[in-house]
Formats: C-alpha cells, sequence, structure tokens
C-alpha cells in the first residue's frame, strides 16, 4: 500500500531562501513528485514570499525555459483513462477527487509564475496573486488528504484524471489562453458544483467536509476573481483588446463543446464574472 510520509513545512527547513528567487522556488515544486512535499514546500515558500525572505522574482542565473511542459506527479496514484468515469458515490471518493484536484492546483499556480510571471514582465502583485493562491491549494489538499485519513483511506487509494494538465498543455505557449481555461473556465466550474455538493452532506450531516468545503469555497472565489482581473489586465497590456469578446474566442479555440449550465450565479457575481462572460458559451458559435 503506497501512501505519503509526512514533510515539515517548517521555513527553517529551507534556511536558504534569501538567496533564491520565486522562480527557483516554483521550479523545485514543480519538479517534485510527492503531493505532501509539494504542499509543504508551497506553504514554506509562500511563506517566505509573504515575508520579504525571497525577495526577487526570477534571478539572471534562472533558466526561465526550464520550466517542465508537464510537472512531476506520485507515482503512487494511478491516472484513469478519459473514457473512465469516476466513482462519486460515497463519501471517501468525493475527498480522494477533491484533495486529486487540489494537488494539481498547486502545480497549475506555480507553472503561472514560473512559465509565464517573469518572461511576461508582471507586476509583483501577479505573483503575490498567484503564490497565495498556490498556498490556500495547499491548504486545500492537506485538509482533504487528512479528511481521506478519516476514511481510512489515503490520497493515491483511487484513480484520478489529469483533464487540468491537458487544458494547462493546450494553453502553455499563452498566458492569456492559460487564465482563459484553466482559470476562468475549470475554477469558475468549481464554483457551479459548490451548491449540489453542500446540498449532499448537509443531506448526510457530515459537518466536518461541510465545514472544509465551505473554507475552500470562499477561496475559490478569490481565486476566480484573480483570474479574472489578470485576464483583464494581460488584455489591456496587450494594445486594449476587449476583454469578453478575447474570452469568447479562446474559449472556443481551446475547449471542446459549450458551458454547460447549472451556474453559480451568485459566487459567480462576487468574483465579478458576469452573465456576459459566460452565458454566451452555452451555445454553438
Amino acid at each position: 500500500m503506497a501512501t505519503e510520509t509526512g514533510v515539515d513545512d517548517a521555513t527553517s527547513t529551507y534556511a536558504d531562501l534569501s538567496t533564491r528567487s520565486l522562480f527557483s522556488c516554483g521550479l523545485e515544486v514543480l519538479r517534485t513528485s510527492c503531493a505532501e512535499a509539494k504542499a509543504a514546500k508551497t506553504r514554506a515558500f509562500a511563506a517566505a514570499w509573504k515575508a520579504g525572505t525571497i525577495s526577487a522574482t526570477s534571478l539572471p542565473d534562472d533558466d526561465l525555459a526550464a520550466v517542465p511542459e508537464s510537472p512531476a506527479r506520485p507515482d503512487y496514484v494511478r491516472i484513469a483513462s478519459k473514457n473512465d468515469k469516476m466513482k462519486q458515490g460515497n463519501r471517501k471518493a468525493f475527498a480522494h477527487s477533491v484533495a486529486h484536484a487540489e494537488s494539481y492546483a498547486i502545480d497549475l499556480m506555480w507553472d503561472m509564475v514560473c512559465r509565464f510571471g517573469p518572461s511576461n514582465d508582471m507586476p509583483k502583485a501577479f505573483f503575490d496573486d498567484f503564490v497565495r493562491i498556490a498556498d490556500e491549494e495547499a491548504q486545500h489538499y492537506r485538509s482533504w488528504a487528512g479528511r481521506l485519513k478519516d476514511f481510512d483511506s489515503f490520497y493515491g487509494d483511487l484513480p484520478g484524471h489529469d483533464g487540468l494538465w491537458d487544458s494547462a498543455r493546450e494553453t502553455s505557449s499563452d498566458m492569456l489562453s492559460r487564465l482563459a481555461l484553466v482559470h476562468l473556465v475549470h475554477e469558475a466550474r468549481g464554483l457551479d458544483t459548490y451548491p449540489m455538493a453542500v446540498a449532499r452532506f448537509t443531506k448526510s450531516n457530515d459537518l466536518t467536509t461541510l465545514t472544509f468545503m465551505e473554507k475552500n469555497h470562499k477561496e475559490e472565489v478569490t481565486h476566480v476573481a484573480a483570474g479574472l482581473r489578470w485576464f483583464q489586465y494581460l488584455c489591456e497590456k496587450q494594445g486594449g483588446l476587449d476583454p469578453i469578446p478575447t474570452f469568447h474566442g479562446l474559449v472556443r479555440a481551446h475547449y471542446v463543446g459549450v458551458l454547460k449550465p447549472p451556474f453559480n450565479t451568485a459566487a459567480r457575481d462576487r468574483a465579478l464574472m458576469t452573465e456576459a462572460w459566460y452565458m454566451p458559451l452555452t451555445e454553438p458559435a
């Protein structure tokens, strides 16, 4: 039975961080296969960035072309084929599915920082946002991995999909496309699933899972808001592109099919993603 070992996330474990760039730290996470180690390193690097211990986004000796096409992933998690449907019929399966998504989200945020941040000359606020989000995804992963232990299970006990990284790979050459597909389609879809999940676990009186879900949901709203903010920033930076039509064009170019309701309109509104952004995408072009 393959399980993860605990990893200390104290910043003292990484005593040399003042000499490193945020890029090199993100690259280290992307090259780390163990999901718990990814989370631990993310927590340490995010704390060091917030404290100012890490101050440079990149350094002259950083190889900005070294970002891997795909991150290192744990070999104890079997990746199912695209045609396999994941079992969602019990609490263990649900918790495993969320833990799997959150572990990928850690990689997605660091990939955004490393692949697009320095090369697009993004401001410090961009790095602040995505390091914060990576840190929150690491906390989410740990919460759900811990919840699996409550069910006498562990991350890797069930298979998972890698569809999120398929979308990342599809958009690896263009930052606007990445923001559109990963952060404003897939992350926003996570907001849409929240009401149904709440109803399910309210019915079963699973207060612990509901508490985890509520915390995740509040933070995920801010993640979508950040994606939207930086999408609009880049549109302006790239010659004053009209954000909403640009978003529609990119989604139609990279996303198979149409967006399907139901939508969590209230949560999307809190992220400032009004219906004008997504309702036209419910119909074919």
